[in-house]
């Protein structure tokens, strides 16, 4: 009754209580079955006014059935097959003393006769009734389960019909969620944060070589130290310098822009940033020790960028074949990417 079940089985629910909590009880049992529920209950001497509100009963004699049906077809049954009231009294104390073998004449031998009678009646009257009835059920059972199957294998449009208002409804769906001018801005900050990162760590790191190369020829021409620990002395040195103002740059925009506030998206674009930024150094190194000219350095590395920019898309879309493989090699193109599918 608590989950709202369409079906109770209760077993003998007015033991020890008075008479009127009995009919209080019985009543709202009643009451349930009005709302397409099934109550079914064992009960021990149920009063005369208590057994006019159950609408289908079962009667046992030492286990055995001996009538099932409606309780107001049961004295007329048991009239029928010879046994009935012989003084005026109650009909459920009638029915309580039939199923215990009492009959008016009462023996032992015809106790026992008595229940024996009553379950060839049963057997013989209400047995192959009550079969065909189940039979009834169980075939329009499975008929209702033939024609839910059936419906179920049944569409009302062709699937070309389907597949052609499917992806209407979806664009429609989803065309706020994508096509947004503020999703618009997302991706274009993104595309910033990449391109800036990219020039401002290339440029920091092209002007190295011209500005220590004096230096660094008279101090190895001295056999002060090997090229190689200085380069990686140098590396570490200015890597953590390097990385530092962008992590903090690229926290404060994700915040200010708006970006998806998850921790693991936050920290999958900034590892991606810092690595694309780590190749843009790379780059700047490559190029600084064969450029003797600040200013042809600058202008050398500048070209060099905006070439992977244009070749990447993310100015012009339709890029001439010829051209086209550059953004393969382009490390913007795979920073952008990256950003935008975290």
């Amino acid at each position: 009754m608590l989950i709202n079940s369409s079906l109770l089985f209760l077993d003998e629910p007015t033991s020890g209580l008075n008479s009127t909590i009995v009919g209080r009880i019985v009543s709202t049992l009643a009451d349930l079955t009005k709302g397409d529920r099934i109550v079914v209950m064992a009960i021990h001497q149920p009063s005369c006014r208590l057994f006019s509100m159950f609408h289908m009963i079962l009667l046992l004699s030492d286990g055995n059935p001996v009538y099932y049906g409606k309780g107001s077809e049961a004295m007329p049954y048991f009239a029928s097959i010879g046994y009935s009231l012989a003084m005026p009294m109650n009909p459920v104390d009638f029915l309580l003393d039939l199923v215990n073998g009492m009959s008016v004449n009462q023996t032992i031998e015809g106790t026992t006769s008595t229940k024996e009678a009553l379950l060839d009646a049963y057997n013989n009257h209400l047995r192959g009734k009550l079969a065909e009835e189940l039979a009834g059920l169980s075939q329009q059972l499975e008929q209702q389960q033939h024609e839910a199957e059936k419906m179920t294998n049944q569409w009302c449009t062709t699937w070309w019909q389907q597949f052609t208002v499917l992806p209407q409804r979806g664009l429609k769906e989803r065309r706020h969620e994508i096509f947004t001018g503020i999703k618009v801005a997302q991706a274009g900050l993104l595309f910033f944060i990449a391109g800036f990162s990219a020039y401002y760590s290339s440029f920091q790191t092209i002007f190295i070589c011209p500005q220590e190369r004096i230096m660094l020829s008279k101090e190895r021409s001295s056999g002060m130290y090997r090229l190689s620990s200085y380069f990686i002395a140098s590396t570490m040195v200015d890597l953590p310098m390097k990385l530092i103002l962008p992590t903090a740059f690229v926290t404060i925009t994700s915040w200010l822009g708006g970006l998806k506030p998850v921790a693991t998206s936050f920290l999958i674009c900034l590892a991606f940033l810092l690595l694309s930024m780590l190749v843009a150094q790379s780059l700047g190194l490559a190029i600084g020790p064969f450029v003797t000219n600040v200013n042809f350095g600058s202008t050398l590395l500048t070209m060099l960028m905006e070439i992977y920019q244009l070749a990447s898309g993310s100015y012009v879309q339709n890029i001439p074949p010829f051209v086209s493989w550059v953004k393969y090699v382009s490390f913007n193109y795979y920073t952008f990417k990256l950003q935008i599918a975290s």
